[in-house]
């Protein structure tokens, strides 16, 4: 929404505000609108820190293997560099293309089993929000509210609108934990 449209958007509601008695815009206000900070709620939930300990360690194990492969790889380099001088052309050129090869597939399996951990880490999120946003409805339907606002779109927001303690305790109540499943990756050769 452009800066322009959301400052009519507060400059009409504001003249609404003003033209309903202060009986019925209470009521009214109070039933209509309901303000949610959806990212605080969503990265302090337990399930979201769930996710982001279980994706460290997998960061952490891919990171163990594939810096054991880079060691390898490197000291192959460095002994083919050293023996360049002693083989012959053709049995050099064949060790170092067998070196590029493997350096390259080391490469791709590095790659994959990053993507995969995303793929992995974006799932187990996608979870988490679809929890989220159903307790944002249970509690907008409780309380009569026909619009839900993040928190991030709202410049000044008294406190009784403000639904996002009571949406991180449903949330952690109805999802405390969610599995990551990263998917197998083929190991380099």
């Amino acid at each position: 929404m452009s800066r322009r449209r959301f400052a009519l958007s507060l400059l009409l509601l504001a003249v609404a505000h003003a033209l309903i008695p202060a009986p019925a815009r209470a009521q009214t206000i109070e039933a209509a609108i309901v303000v949610v900070d959806f990212g605080r709620v969503l990265r302090d939930s337990k399930a979201a820190q769930s996710i982001a300990a279980q994706i460290g360690q997998v960061r952490a194990a891919a990171q163990d293997e594939f810096g054991a492969i880079e060691d390898e790889l490197v000291k192959t380099q460095t002994d083919l560099t050293n023996e360049r001088a002693t083989l012959p052309p053709d049995q050099f050129e064949t060790k170092w293309r067998d070196f590029e090869r493997r350096l390259t597939d080391a490469q791709r399996a590095a790659e994959a089993r990053r993507s995969a951990i995303d793929a992995a880490e974006q799932d187990a999120l996608g979870r988490v929000r679809a929890a989220l946003v159903a307790a944002i409805n249970d509690i907008a339907t409780e309380r009569g509210a026909r619009i839900v606002l993040d928190r991030n779109d709202v410049v000044v927001v008294a406190p009784e609108f403000d639904i996002s303690s009571d949406a991180l305790q449903r949330l952690d109540a109805a999802l405390p934990d969610v599995t990551v499943t990263v998917a197998e990756t083929p190991p380099p050769n």
